[in-house]
């Protein structure tokens, strides 16, 4: 399958049944959503109502912004509980961590995580292939506390999203303390990854993929 960065914390994966997957697209119009063909969306927050006012234009597509399990066609897709902060929610509510599986691969998007993962849940998430991670501060985890989860959950590989770069100039950190301080780093030279292409028996490769907000007008 191919995993796409479309800017902050949005990913396009593109199954090879031609299905597609669009994890956490809170920075893209409705109509632009439309326009991927998703066959399932998951959101780690309501950010901006997207679950509601998309419906009528969505109708085909399977929205998830709730905890529990889901199935559709054969990818499963479970919500676990978290915060958008440190307090439980109360500043900026919760945010649902989703670990996904895909052709084999287990994926798990920690959404705009704010927060420690709790000993049970990182037991959860003991057997994760490919970790999205925000690391830009401010609004989640920033990157120390990024990579001390890392080193817990030891996933096979990690992409870090939602950090200052040149298609986000949000007030977020830089990612080069992020990328000193990693263990192992892949630099891949595009806006996606072909899953094919990864070694399985690797562990805590920090895969750098640009950002291509663009991508959607190019379809």
């Amino acid at each position: 399958m191919i995993i796409r960065w479309l800017g902050e914390s949005c990913f396009l994966i593109q199954v090879s049944n031609g299905r597609r997957v669009l994890l956490d697209p809170l920075n893209l119009a409705i109509s632009k959503i439309s326009s991927l063909t998703p066959s399932i969306i998951t959101l780690s927050h309501n950010y901006l109502n997207i679950a509601k006012s998309s419906m009528p234009i969505l109708r085909n597509c399977n929205t998830v912004n709730t905890l529990g399990i889901y199935k559709f066609y054969d990818i499963l897709v479970t919500g676990y509980q978290g915060y958008h902060d440190n307090l439980y929610g109360v500043k900026r509510g919760e945010n649902i961590i989703y670990s996904t599986e895909i052709e084999g691969i287990k994926l798990c998007h920690l959404g705009h995580i704010g927060h420690n993962l709790s000993t049970d849940l990182i037991s959860t998430l003991s057997d994760i292939d490919i970790l999205f991670i925000p690391i830009g501060g401010h609004f989640t985890i920033n990157s120390s506390q990024a990579l001390d989860l890392i080193d817990i959950i030891k996933p096979k590989y990690i992409i870090p999203m939602y950090y200052r770069n040149s298609n986000c100039t949000k007030f977020l950190d830089s990612p080069k303390d992020f990328f000193i301080n990693s263990k192992k780093i892949t630099i891949i030279d595009k806006d996606y990854i072909d899953t094919n292409t990864l070694d399985s028996s690797s562990c805590l490769n920090t895969l750098i993929i640009k950002d291509n907000s663009n991508y959607i007008n190019t379809i």
